[in-house]
């Protein structure tokens, strides 16, 4: 099996310490079918993002054209971050 993305392991991680205490239950001591369920929610989890909602549209166009920002300079970050923080905002409401 190929080893998972950054991404993947990122988000998989953040599911884990969602649920549970890292310090008393650390990822580092999980088993390989552990492991393995985790890597599998976060690449749904991310796979679910590969298509942006409205409101996340809205932030990244609202990004855009609200700075001087070029791709070059980061600005494919920026409008990534304004993109996540949008939906993150919607499931807080």
């Amino acid at each position: 099996m190929p080893a998972p993305s950054v991404m993947v392991d990122r988000v998989a991680k953040a599911i884990y310490t969602s649920e549970y205490d890292d310090e008393t239950y650390p990822w580092a001591n999980l088993s390989g079918g552990e492991l393995f369920s985790y890597r599998g929610l976060a690449h749904a989890a991310i796979a679910a993002m590969r298509e942006p909602t409205p409101k996340m549209i809205d932030a990244a166009y609202n990004v855009a054209y609200s700075s001087s920002s070029r791709i070059g300079d980061g600005a494919v970050v920026t409008h990534w971050r304004a993109m996540i923080d949008a939906a993150l905002a919607e499931d807080a409401k």
